[in-house]
């Protein structure tokens, strides 16, 4: 069975990753990201915006979706996010450090 993404959070955050081919839903408040969370029972992960960061610890009983944390402008360094994602993902750093091309 192959699980769709999805990234909820504030509508300015969304635009990149509707561009992206990735499903976005749009909420404005704590209670409306628990809200669609639950709603997204067939998706595989669903990526949160930083605002929103604490209700990764609402007590859920279900394993599906995933659950992460996206920066958002302001927030965390995206670099480092998507490199921790990715070691977290395959298991080992895949990126180099610096601007050389693969090398």
């Amino acid at each position: 069975m192959a699980y769709r993404v999805a990234v909820v959070g504030r509508k300015e955050f969304l635009s990149i990753y509707e561009v992206l081919g990735i499903d976005i839903f749009e909420a404005r408040t704590k209670e409306e990201v628990i809200r669609k969370v639950k709603d997204l029972k067939d998706y595989g992960l669903v990526l949160i915006d930083e605002e929103f960061a604490d209700v990764l610890s609402v007590e859920r009983e279900e394993r599906l979706p995933i659950l992460g944390v996206i920066p958002t402008q302001g927030g965390s360094d995206i670099k480092d996010f998507f490199s921790n994602f990715v070691i977290r993902a395959v298991g080992t750093k895949i990126f180099s450090e610096g601007n050389n091309n693969g090398r």
